[in-house]
């Protein structure tokens, strides 16, 4: 029986069976036959403009890499080949999945002059995504147009505030190919723009949730330019989310780091005394506005912070990114309700564990267990219910849409 499955996969394969010809050369053990016929789906589907679709097969290609890898803590050249491959598929569904809202956006005329102020600015935070991801990607992606990246964050950084990206993106597209119906166009826009304040709108930089350094809106790659924090995404309205990414001390378990995160919490830090408070701080995360008075429990004076504090401090004189490593004594202190984990063990079982510090815990987060992607809360529950599923991987959470990790 075993002879025949690999003959009945190419036979599949030749018929135009795709989708049952995987499954088939995963029967027969033919891996690598089964994530070339998925890379042909991603790369045709990309290329009739369903680019949700493209982002969905890279993630079971990324996904299927991860599962071969046999042992994440003592890789064999063949296992880093395959997460090599799973960080490069990983991060090609990572671009194609904002891409869609691009290329809608440029494509569609009415779309665009509809566009909300808070459609706007999910744009702009897509397109700012995109190309900080591009600078990971060995290979330009198939079907994905920098002009319309770049078109599309001229167009809304002019009516969000934006005006220095504005100026920015304007000259990266007299440098490209443009369609000749756009040139009149875009010579007028730009024209505008640079009658107007070369700055941003202060409120459109992202802050590091670590060091607290603003960075600019354009960045180089997705981290931080002063600690070298990677941020972190709501995959919906793509803006960065208040997340600080710490480790357990190595010796700690994810077993025990769940105990402690569990179990009964001393108070510690100093509390802010009535009349010390200084101003009020607007955060907005979506349709959420968070109002931050003075100092709170939970914040800078938490040993958490203090840590934080410390690492940010040494980080100053280092080149390379150091991470925040926690003792016992640390981790007990957090609660269950402000840590995101992020576990893939269940495609490698040696896989390294994520752990994420929520810093605006009146910030209502969310984590796919299927993909590891990161939501705001209240766009995740609008999103699932309106499929059952993630948005981004296409899975449903076994977990439902109001259960803590």
């Amino acid at each position: 029986m075993g002879m025949m499955k690999l003959p009945f996969a190419e036979w599949l394969e030749k018929n135009d069976r795709f989708e049952e010809a995987m499954v088939a050369f995963k029967d027969a053990q033919r891996f690598d036959r089964s994530m070339r016929i998925m890379q042909r789906l991603a790369a045709n589907v990309a290329a009739q403009h369903r680019f949700k679709e493209s982002s969905n097969f890279y993630w079971l290609l990324a996904r299927e890499n991860l599962s071969l890898i046999k042992d994440y803590t003592r890789m064999d050249a063949a296992d880093l080949n395959h997460y090599e491959m799973y960080l490069e598929f990983s991060d090609l569904a990572d671009v194609y999945y904002p891409y869609q809202i691009i290329h809608s956006f440029i494509e569609e005329p009415a779309q665009a002059s509809a566009a909300s102020q808070s459609q706007m600015i999910q744009i702009f935070n897509a397109a700012r995504f995109i190309l900080s991801k591009l600078d990971k990607i060995r290979s330009s992606p198939n079907s994905i147009s920098l002009t319309f990246v770049y078109l599309a964050l001229a167009k809304v950084s002019s009516n969000i505030g934006a005006f220095k990206t504005a100026r920015s993106a304007y000259e990266k597209l007299y440098g490209m190919k443009l369609n000749a119906d756009w040139i009149e166009q875009i010579e007028l826009n730009s024209l505008q723009t640079r009658s107007k304040p070369f700055s941003d709108r202060e409120s459109l930089q992202m802050m590091c949730n670590r060091c607290a350094t603003p960075n600019p809106v354009l960045l180089s790659g997705e981290a931080c330019t002063q600690c070298l924090h990677t941020f972190v995404r709501s995959f919906i309205s793509f803006e960065s989310l208040p997340l600080c990414e710490f480790k357990p001390m190595k010796g700690i378990s994810h077993r025990r780091a769940l105990e402690l995160f569990y179990s009964e919490k001393v108070k510690t830090g100093k509390k802010a005394k009535r009349g010390e408070e200084d101003g009020w701080t607007e955060t907005r995360y979506g349709n959420e506005q968070v109002l931050t008075i003075g100092q709170q429990e939970g914040d800078e004076s938490s040993p958490f912070f203090d840590k934080v504090n410390e690492v940010c401090e040494t980080q100053l004189t280092s080149s390379e990114y150091i991470p925040i490593v926690l003792g016992e004594d640390i981790l007990q202190t957090l609660t269950i309700d402000e840590v995101y984990i992020v576990d893939l063990t269940k495609y490698c079982k040696t896989f390294e564990v994520k752990y994420y510090k929520n810093t605006i815990p009146d910030v209502a987060l969310h984590v796919c267990e299927n993909c590891g992607r990161f939501f705001l809360l209240d766009e995740y529950e609008f999103a699932y219910l309106q499929n059952n599923t993630c948005p981004f991987c296409k899975t449903p959470d076994s977990r439902g849409i109001n259960k803590p990790l």
